[in-house]
């Protein structure tokens, strides 16, 4: 499952807004394309998503924010994400094209949609979502009307819309720590009773990450961090080469959660950031969870349609790389010599003059079909696949947390 960010994060160089979505971005996303600008097989089969601020600069995420988004942000996020032509139409659309391009009319993908958080320090400020009135988010029956209505909300929104492509498998608990766990509970319930399954990614070190499922959570990613600190500082979590892919599987195999990837813009200005990278990729296998059936989330969207539309070789390097985890094909990549990491990253460029400008490469048509999930697995603990009834189991550039454990997604 791969993580869009479609909040308000201001506008791109091109004057569209950074979280806006179409079916261009997404085609890299729902389809592999290979060298030959061709989709050839399936690549995220989930998309969740989320936002973390709205138009009106209040924040969904933070948990100690007096600024935490009210009911209009509320309304303001799912009038974008289902609107007309909005960002959940554009994904329709992609899934609608990729299934001529893989002449697979059955084609769906999973959604799931986060939920904000029923912020206590929003207090009586919250607003009114109705005709009910301003709520207290102090209040218990004001905070469990406003965790129904969303859910509700979500789920009448969704299926208004009457999509052939897409199919809601749950909801996203946006906050990374367990606070508030009498909350987490019955959003949970309330989901359920649904039929719907219930998501969480903790950050490392977040209260209660290893002990998911006791709260509920069906699907669990574990945040690894590794990323979003210097590559070389000795010492540090984010040190190329370190042991801590090693303490994050143990620590995955013991909570029973799956793996978050993670990945920004840098990673293809940066030699550290492209390294660091691959040791994620590297961990895959070395520690069993690269292959189908294992449960994966991929942060996120926009840097990986990035490395997809570059003309330099290296950085696409990445996006086929990507793929090959999913299909459990990927072998283990020695680190890349800084020296061979391009000044021109060539975003782009790949649609317009082809790999290292060796050409365009031919558009459109299909060379093949088939799932994305083809390949062989490695070893070690696969959490259960959250869409099996009968087992249930887990801005737009992100800013780096300058050393901060407690690190959240943040984008600019």
């Amino acid at each position: 499952m791969v993580l869009i960010y479609n909040g308000n994060y201001g506008i791109d160089e091109s004057g569209y807004g950074v979280g806006d979505q179409t079916a261009e971005k997404f085609r890299p996303l729902v389809t592999y394309i290979n060298s030959e600008n061709k989709a050839v097989d399936t690549m995220f089969d989930g998309f969740l998503f989320l936002g973390l601020t709205s138009q009106y600069k209040n924040d969904f995420y933070s948990p100690d924010s007096y600024n935490h988004a009210g009911a209009k942000d509320w309304i303001w996020y799912l009038d974008k994400t289902f609107k007309d032509g909005g960002d959940m139409d554009a994904l329709e659309e992609a899934v609608r094209i990729a299934s001529q391009e893989l002449n697979d009319p059955d084609l769906q993908v999973k959604v799931v949609v986060m939920f904000p958080n029923t912020n206590p320090l929003k207090g009586a400020n919250f607003g009114a979502l109705d005709e009910t009135g301003n709520l207290d988010m102090n209040v218990e029956e004001d905070w469990k009307y406003a965790t129904d209505w969303w859910t509700n909300e979500v789920v009448t929104r969704f299926e208004e819309k009457n999509y052939e492509y897409l199919k809601l498998s749950g909801l996203y608990w946006l906050n990374e720590q367990a606070d508030y766990v009498q909350r987490i509970n019955y959003w949970v319930d309330g989901v359920h009773e649904l039929g719907l399954k219930t998501y969480w990614i903790p950050y490392f070190h977040s209260s209660g990450y290893l002990w998911p499922q006791d709260l509920g959570f069906d699907a669990t990613a574990y945040q690894m961090n590794h990323f979003f600190d210097s590559p070389y500082e000795v010492g540090g979590a984010g040190k190329i080469g370190n042991n801590m892919m090693a303490n994050h599987a143990a620590r995955m195999n013991y909570a029973g959660t799956g793996a978050e990837f993670e990945l920004d813009g840098r990673v293809y200005e940066e030699a550290g950031k492209y390294n660091q990278f691959l040791d994620y990729l590297n961990a895959a296998v070395d520690y069993g969870y690269d292959g189908p059936g294992y449960y994966r989330n991929w942060y996120f969207g926009r840097p990986i349609t990035d490395i997809a539309s570059s003309g330099s070789s290296v950085v696409r390097s990445l996006y086929d790389n990507i793929y090959q985890v999913m299909n459990g094909t990927y072998e283990r990549r020695e680190y890349l010599d800084p020296d061979d990491l391009p000044l021109d990253p060539d975003i782009g460029g790949f649609y317009s003059h082809g790999l290292d400008g060796e050409g365009l490469p031919s558009n459109g048509g299909s060379t093949g079909g088939g799932s994305g999930s083809g390949g062989g697995g490695g070893g070690g603990y696969n959490p259960p696949d959250p869409d099996e009834p009968d087992e249930p189991s887990t801005p737009e550039e992100p800013t780096a947390p300058s050393g901060d454990d407690n690190y959240s997604w943040v984008e600019v």
